[in-house]
């Protein structure tokens, strides 16, 4: 299932990217965001609330907008920076 991602990278930085599978979307999370500071300037702070939304793919959503109501799904970062499916 193609899914649109709504990524919080740190406390100032989002994003958002498509991916043809919720698969993929979880693996660039993992490899390519967490733990990762995103030009904060927090240092360790600054990886606090890494989230990860996904949403059925649709065409509307852009960088700053995201046109769904509820999230299918939510990744984040753990304490240890592993990444977890939480409750939505």
């Amino acid at each position: 299932m193609k899914v649109c991602a709504h990524i919080n990278y740190g406390p100032f930085n989002n994003g958002h990217e498509r991916f043809d599978s919720v698969e993929d979307a979880v693996k660039y999370f993992r490899e390519d965001v967490a733990g990762k500071d995103y030009g904060t300037g927090l240092g360790t702070y600054g990886v606090d609330g890494q989230t990860m939304n996904l949403y059925p793919q649709c065409d509307d959503c852009m960088r700053d907008m995201c046109f769904h109501d509820y999230p299918m799904a939510r990744y984040a970062v753990g304490l240890r920076g592993g990444i977890r499916r939480e409750i939505v």
